[in-house]
């Protein structure tokens, strides 16, 4: 679902992007990291100051996937990192996904995370 959910957002960006050109406005460019595993969500803080979140170490990595993005990024629209976790549970090579692929960068040392990980980069079919 999640990879589903980006390949939409980065057709959108894209849209929007061929207006924003068109008015002679900058385009925009975003990155996600995806990675799969157990979280705590909900409303968390005291009193007055409650925010709803998710909490817990697939939170952390998926950010830092996302931070990543800025170095094994292709340079387009939307950079979308993942982990071998996510790839292996979405079977990606089993039932693949229309309009997406994943290609293999190989172990990367992401900041805060202990061992290097396999990470993925998404490639988004945008036609």
């Amino acid at each position: 679902r999640a990879i589903r959910a980006v390949r939409e957002i980065a057709r959108a960006l894209a849209a929007d992007n061929k207006r924003r050109a068109a008015a002679g406005e900058a385009p925009i460019q975003i990155r996600a990291g995806l990675h799969c595993g157990s979280v705590i969500v909900g409303d968390i803080g005291a009193p007055g100051r409650i925010n709803y979140t998710a909490v817990g170490d697939a939170v952390n990595t998926a950010q830092r996937l996302e931070a990543a993005g800025k170095t094994l990024g292709n340079g387009g629209e939307v950079t979308v990192t993942l982990s071998e976790a996510l790839i292996d549970r979405a079977k990606l090579d089993r039932k693949p996904i229309e309009g997406v692929h994943a290609v293999r960068l190989g172990p990367q040392e992401l900041r805060g995370i202990s061992g290097a990980l396999v990470c993925y980069r998404l490639e988004i079919d945008l036609d």
